[in-house]
């Protein structure tokens, strides 16, 4: 009811994340999206049509750019996946960003390299930066899926040192400590989470407990 609706939306708003489920839309206030007009004048349809119309054409421009994008990035991946990675970076557009986490991470890692993993984490790390539920288990599915991929390696690889100079592993090594520190920032980011009772923070402390305390040292 009305009671419990205000409850949700009370709750998403205290702790700054938009469940994936509601009733209607977060704080949204239908008087806002009635035409203004003056005490007693009459609005003609084709004006209150030719308003609403507006609105939609902006909603189809937004998507319509959304989607240009994603075909963009899906046409650098198959050749150039670092300049797929940097052009998501560069946009800087959350919504974009998951669905680019969905088609990529679909398994384990997918077949991404380490130096590739290290340019998605930094995405993943801006996801979960938002206010949205949705977003947020995506971000929290592809940070999972990455560490599950990398995080042996990672921990093998800055747990050993190499007896002779040796580039490739030392390239190695700089690409795992990059990965480690941004394994370490969303770790950072889980502990503003992970006390949440709901979906969000169960995921977040099932990822809490596969990333051991000690990698981040």
């Amino acid at each position: 009811g009305r009671a419990e609706r205000q409850r949700q939306e009370q709750a998403a708003m205290q702790t700054r994340v938009v469940p994936a489920q509601l009733a209607e839309p977060l704080g949204l206030n239908l008087e806002q999206f009635v035409p203004k007009q003056a005490p007693g004048e009459a609005r003609p349809d084709h004006v209150l049509m030719e308003e609403l119309l507006a609105v939609h054409s902006k909603m189809c421009q937004i998507f319509s750019q959304r989607a240009g994008n994603l075909r963009i990035i899906r046409s650098l991946w198959r050749d150039d996946r670092r300049g797929a990675i940097q052009h998501v970076q560069h946009l800087g557009d959350v919504g974009t960003s998951v669905d680019f986490l969905r088609q990529i991470l679909k398994g384990p890692g997918r077949d991404l390299n380490l130096e590739q993993a290290g340019g998605v984490l930094p995405i993943v790390k801006d996801v979960l930066l938002s206010k949205f539920e949705s977003h947020l288990v995506v971000g929290l599915e592809a940070a999972s899926s990455l560490w599950h991929a990398f995080g042996d390696l990672i921990n093998r690889t800055l747990g050993t040192k190499p007896l002779v100079v040796d580039v490739a592993p030392a390239e190695r090594r700089d690409k795992c400590r990059i990965a480690k520190h941004l394994f370490g920032e969303i770790r950072s980011i889980l502990d503003t989470l992970k006390d949440r009772k709901d979906d969000v923070g169960n995921r977040c402390r099932l990822l809490w407990h596969d990333l051991p305390a000690d990698t981040f040292d």
